[in-house]
């Protein structure tokens, strides 16, 4: 054989299994993108849900900040049933959720925004005494 047939054979060898290993790179590359997504949207919301539980167990008056780094692809941040903490999110063109709970015997409000970065919130409790139907935590956007 000569030096060139076999250094052409080799690059052919090279070039066939890079071409192989290329789609297989881009899927897992893709999956950690996603598993890195996706924990980001539940670190924000257990965040959120951990701030309202710290703010209530201070007290009428407290005001806490949390600051939560939010990715592409949230739809929605809501208060489910007063007390759960909802995140909608989509990856790949299908919609999933997060949520976190907070503290039992509590009402939560609050509307905020799900630009994508860090958003900084403000969690206040409000009033002394908290009866069903009375708001006691507020969540807004700092």
């Amino acid at each position: 054989m000569k030096k060139g047939q076999i250094s052409m054979e080799y690059m052919a060898t090279v070039a066939v299994l890079i071409f192989i290993l290329i789609p297989f790179a881009y899927y897992a590359l893709s999956e950690f993108n996603d598993a890195v997504k996706i924990n980001k949207i539940n670190n924000a919301v257990q965040d959120i849900a951990n701030s309202v539980n710290a703010a209530y167990a201070l007290g009428p008056g407290t005001k806490v900040y949390v600051i939560v780094n939010l990715p592409l692809g949230v739809s929605s941040l809501s208060i489910l049933g007063n007390r759960e903490v909802k995140l909608n999110y989509m990856i790949h063109g299908t919609t999933s959720e997060a949520s976190a709970t907070a503290l039992p015997n509590m009402q939560i409000s609050g509307t905020l925004s799900v630009n994508s970065g860090m958003r900084k919130y403000e969690v206040e409790v409000l009033g002394s005494g908290c009866t069903v139907g009375t708001v006691c935590v507020q969540l807004s956007n700092s």
